[in-house]
């Protein structure tokens, strides 16, 4: 996910210095095969050096994904925009048994339809020997931090092992509604977009009103519903805010999400920082 910020630091750095009637927008998102890109519909007089001035890549990465477009350009054409925007790898699932009195590596090896062996090398076990309260990794990796046990040999307590300190996490969560990791600078959000037709701001284009961005801000919207996604800029903070509602959007990109004025839809918000 680092790139895809680099990818937003790129869009503001260029639009800083962009004519106000080239203001960044488009009209959707596309994977195609695991690859993301800008959806661009050509306008009148454009050609490919502006619209990749614009997004802030190359003449020949614009040809390369879109073939015909080396014979020029048509008004009204959608033109597939690469960016370096990647999916997320989905989390290892993990799966912790404890052992309890009575259990043997067999037992526990036909509950979760694994072998023997397999359970023993997952946790590095010399033997078959368990202690009660003892706690096995069936699948994935395990933690970094687990449940703590007793484990008693021969009526005398095993002495606790010293943890080393643990480093301060890079990532302030607040679960479900705002994430920032202060190393590569991106920002997720979450909760509920609405359409703010009365609004002072250009509603023909793909704009925002957020209560933190700073203005100038390029954001990657997605309807959790349909997953469609757009990217806005942000030119505002909004007066106030319903709770949950974490920005509002003009009519364009409503509509380039499947948002209607008086909906309020789940929306994910990517953004650097």
């Amino acid at each position: 996910m680092k790139s895809i910020f680099l990818f937003f630091s790129l869009l503001i750095a260029s639009a800083s210095f962009a004519h106000t009637n080239h203001t960044l927008d488009s009209i959707g998102v596309k994977e195609v095969n695991g690859q993301y890109f800008i959806l661009h519909k050509v306008e009148k007089g454009e050609g490919l050096y502006a619209i990749s001035r614009r997004y802030n890549v190359s003449v020949e990465d614009i040809e390369k994904a879109n073939p015909e477009a080396k014979s020029g350009l048509k008004l009204g054409e959608v033109l597939l925009i690469p960016t370096i925007v990647k999916k997320e790898t989905p989390k290892e699932e993990v799966i912790l048994h404890t052992v309890k009195p009575g259990e043997t590596l067999y037992a526990i090896s036909k509950l979760y339809n694994v072998s023997v062996d397999q359970i023993k090398i997952k946790n590095q076990l010399s033997s078959n020997n368990l202690t009660v309260g003892q706690e096995l990794v069936i699948k994935g990796t395990k933690p970094k931090e687990v449940k703590e046990h007793v484990e008693n040999y021969g009526g005398e307590e095993k002495p606790p092992v010293t943890k080393p300190k643990e480093e301060t996490p890079a990532v302030k969560e607040l679960p479900g509604k705002y994430e920032y990791n202060s190393i590569t600078g991106e920002v997720k959000e979450s909760g509920f977009a609405v359409v703010a037709v009365n609004e002072i701001m250009n509603q023909e284009r793909s704009f925002c009103l957020h209560p933190t961005a700073p203005i100038g801000t390029i954001i990657m919207v997605t309807n959790v519903q349909t997953n469609k996604s757009v990217f806005v800029r942000v030119v505002g903070k909004p007066d106030a805010l319903e709770p949950q509602v974490i920005m509002k959007l003009s009519k364009a990109a409503g509509e380039r999400l499947g948002i209607g004025e008086n909906d309020r839809v789940s929306v994910r918000l990517n953004y650097a920082k």
